[in-house]
């Protein structure tokens, strides 16, 4: 979870690192943020994703 309007993809790190310690087991992640839109986060396995989707569902 990022608390800020905005999300790059080098906020991403965790993830990617998370990704490399699961090998073939990582399905991939979301990064939840106060933003308006969702984006791949360098890796079409990761997102961007607004808080606000959870809602959304």
């Amino acid at each position: 979870m990022k608390s800020a309007l905005t999300a790059t993809a080098a906020d991403g790190h965790g993830l990617r690192r998370l990704a490399e310690q699961c090998g073939a087991d990582y399905q991939g992640g979301a990064l939840l943020y106060a933003g308006d839109s969702a984006f791949p986060l360098g890796s079409p396995r990761d997102m961007a994703v607004p808080l606000a989707r959870l809602w959304e569902l």
